[in-house]
């Protein structure tokens, strides 16, 4: 398979698709959580009967991953991609006239099937797949822009809603995942090296064949309940994140603001771990790298708990809450293609993310009926032990992978 000699960064196609990633994250997950609160007034719902909206949409979504996968190691990931965002936010506008409790869960039941064929997994595959090893610098890239989806999502959100109200802030970002993202999707994974029989020499071995050696590999379940962890603790945290601030006493600008910054701290996150390598020159250990951003993940939460108190902490929060999660979604991919291998990469990597998306899915449902029940704090508690059960998880997996290679030395 031949590689491109063209750096990375100066591929159109790569900033295309940095840009259409962005748009997805922005209008199919973060418009959610920024809308939550009035949807809540609008409707009367409560927090957790439309948390579940997300939740159901997230679980879908996991399990149209795995399809998305297979569909990518057969060549079709351009029309997956490109499609499915399109879909997405044709389907977003049907919120507009929604009515009754069960019409919201059908918009985001159905808005889930297109979730898992665009964003980041199917993505991390097709990268995976042109760049090989290489990978993790154009990955890095495509996650600089869009970690700053948060960004995008809550303060266009906010303005478009307090001027327009929250039908035009559907309406916008509707039209920017069918006008422009899905056009940026199409013509960033145009290259022949995504398109039909480029990879079937690759995807011989059986599915079950597949499934049944990850079961039986410790690794498996050390990355999947690690990446588990990170995604229900981030998403459990960030759909109640203005919830939880206002309860901390934050004001709801303010809360904007704080959660607006959650992006450029992804961002800085995987700045900072490229930065190392490039200093350092040499490539961080991915294993290192994951169990070091675990323990920040649990820090994070513990910061936001005493925020109330100490409300310098939630810079704290906002630091290592967002470099953790930053890291680890540029590392995911990297990590699992290191220690699984590269053959029937899309498949494999969409199971091993299947827990991943689901604690995205489960998350906002759990949040939301933790915090009607327990209140804010207990969510922020939950999220600190979940942390520390995907470090654990991790650090059993990896002990013995590494006696043994102490062993062979």
């Amino acid at each position: 398979m031949t590689r491109s000699t063209t750096p990375f960064w100066l591929d159109p196609k790569l900033w295309a698709i940095s840009v259409a990633e962005t748009l997805a994250w922005a209008g199919l997950f973060y418009m959610f959580p920024a809308l939550l609160l009035r949807w809540n007034h609008h409707f009367g719902w409560s927090i957790s009967e439309l948390s579940f909206g997300l939740m159901l949409a997230l679980v879908i979504s996991a399990v149209v991953g795995i399809l998305s996968g297979k569909l990518i190691d057969k060549g079709l990931g351009q029309p997956l991609v490109a499609l499915s965002v399109v879909a997405g936010g044709l389907l977003l506008l049907f919120l507009i006239v929604v009515q009754e409790l069960w019409q919201f869960y059908l918009v985001w039941g159905s808005v889930g099937v297109f979730m898992g064929g665009c964003f980041y997994d199917p993505c991390f595959a097709l990268l995976t797949r042109k760049y090989g090893k290489n990978a993790k610098g154009p990955i890095v890239m495509v996650t600089f822009f869009a970690g700053l989806a948060i960004t995008v999502g809550f303060p266009i959100s906010s303005i478009v809603a307090n001027t327009l109200g929250w039908k035009a802030s559907v309406f916008t970002f509707s039209s920017f995942l069918m006008f422009i993202s899905g056009p940026l999707f199409w013509y960033g994974y145009s290259d022949e090296i995504y398109s039909v029989g480029k990879f079937t020499d690759r995807v011989k071995t059986s599915s079950a064949k597949i499934v049944a050696d990850l079961l039986r590999n410790p690794i498996f379940w050390g990355l999947s309940v690690m990446f588990t962890a990170f995604g229900i603790n981030h998403i459990m945290l960030l759909s109640q994140i203005l919830p939880i601030l206002d309860n901390k006493g934050f004001s709801e600008n303010g809360a904007v603001l704080i959660a607006t910054f959650m992006g450029p701290m992804q961002v800085s996150g995987r700045m900072l771990l490229v930065s190392m390598e490039k200093l350092g020159n040499r490539t961080l250990p991915s294993i290192s790298v994951s169990l070091i951003s675990s323990i920040v993940l649990a820090l994070a939460s513990m910061c936001l708990y005493f925020s109330d108190n100490y409300e310098k902490l939630i810079i704290a929060f906002l630091i290592f809450q967002g470099c953790s999660f930053g890291i680890i979604n540029i590392i995911k991919p990297v990590i699992t293609a290191e220690l699984l291998g590269q053959d029937n990469f899309g498949f494999t990597s969409s199971i091993v993310g299947f827990g991943y998306i689901w604690g995205f899915a489960f998350a906002p449902g759990i949040a939301g009926f933790i915090s009607d029940l327990l209140g804010t704090d207990a969510v922020i508690k939950g999220g600190f032990y979940i942390a520390l059960v995907g470090l654990l998880a991790m650090l059993c997996s990896v002990i013995p992978l590494r006696t043994v290679r102490k062993i062979l030395r």
